[in-house]
């Protein structure tokens, strides 16, 4: 038990020194208007079995962050919630300003001050007092193969704590669960919305095979490709991207996972380009430098790393197309 739990530590010192290398794109965010710009999103994800309530509190919540590592957050809450109600349920996404005495900021290891809170809830399965105490470790999973790696909420804790916040969850057996996150607030103005020019993203038409195990991730790319024009082919592992690549037609871009079951994804890109020697090849993945380099990833060849925008991935996908 005692092992197990020193290894658990030791993977969550791992992500979290992996957050802390990545590029933040910290800007000053106007936290509720930023939850209604994912509303459109959430629902698609969740489907039509799953019912969604903003709860936003009147007062300004400006924060200092990335906009894409806390989209993600979002999104992983929200998935993570979905997964949680089979058969369908509510979700409720709630903010408020709060303001934290320094013993409640002690106790949860962050400066005292003012805070916005986020509260995203469900009325889902619950937890288990043993999957609460697991919750935020790197690669835990109660989900079945193919619907998750276990790293959605250990890269919403590694997030939350990169920027200076906190993050809780409550859950009872049969009860749904709430999870709770604290983002410092900023007295900075935010910044002003870009010009419509500035925000038109790249499309095409071409043909892009992604290669992804995890669904909810797989569906948010494959959505986000379709809506910029391009032919999307979905696989959910290597060997049926393989099968795919020897069908008709043709790729003209491989978009794949790196670590995978049966074969890496530099393995993967191999056979396809066996197949097809003009399919470019993007790969996309949360992985430190030194597992990509164990999969055999040179660190300068095209990597998107997750978690990523929709606006990245139009970005990075017209970037390789081109080349």
């Amino acid at each position: 038990m005692e092992e197990a739990g020193q290894r658990a530590a030791r993977l969550t010192r791992q992500l979290l020194a992996f957050g802390r290398r990545q590029i933040l794109h910290v800007e000053i965010i106007e936290l509720n208007a930023e939850i209604e710009a994912l509303t459109k999103m959430i629902e698609r994800l969740i489907g039509e079995d799953v019912s969604l309530t903003l709860r936003l509190g009147e007062q300004p919540l400006r924060i200092k962050a990335d906009a894409g590592q806390l989209e993600q957050v979002l999104l992983n809450l929200a998935i993570n919630a979905r997964d949680a109600m089979p058969r369908g349920g509510h979700l409720v996404i709630e903010t408020e300003r709060i303001e934290l005495s320094e013993g409640h900021a002690a106790r949860r290891e962050v400066a005292a001050g003012p805070y916005a809170l986020i509260a995203v809830s469900d009325t889902g399965v619950g937890m288990s007092r043993d999957t609460l105490d697991r919750i935020f470790e790197p690669f835990y999973t109660t989900k079945e193969p193919g619907r998750g790696t276990g790293l959605g909420l250990s890269t919403v804790y590694g997030v939350v704590k990169q920027h200076g916040g906190h993050v809780s969850v409550y859950s009872e057996v049969g009860h749904g669960s709430v999870f709770r996150i604290y983002l410092p607030l900023t007295e900075e103005p935010a910044a002003p919305p870009k010009p419509a020019a500035d925000i038109r993203l790249p499309s095409g038409d071409e043909t892009i095979l992604v290669v992804e195990d995890d669904q909810a991730i797989r569906q948010l790319v494959c959505a986000a490709l379709r809506r910029h024009g391009y032919r999307v082919v979905e696989a959910t592992s290597p060997r049926e991207a393989v099968s795919l690549a020897e069908a008709p037609g043709g790729i003209d871009l491989l978009l794949t996972d790196v670590v995978m079951p049966d074969l890496s994804g530099p393995e993967l890109a191999d056979r396809v380009r066996e197949l097809l020697p003009d399919t470019r090849v993007l790969f996309m993945t949360g992985y430190a430098e030194e597992i990509l380099a164990h999969h055999g990833v040179d660190y300068g060849e095209f990597l998107l790393r997750k978690p990523f925008t929709a606006r990245a991935l139009a970005l990075r996908v017209r970037e390789v197309l081109d080349r």
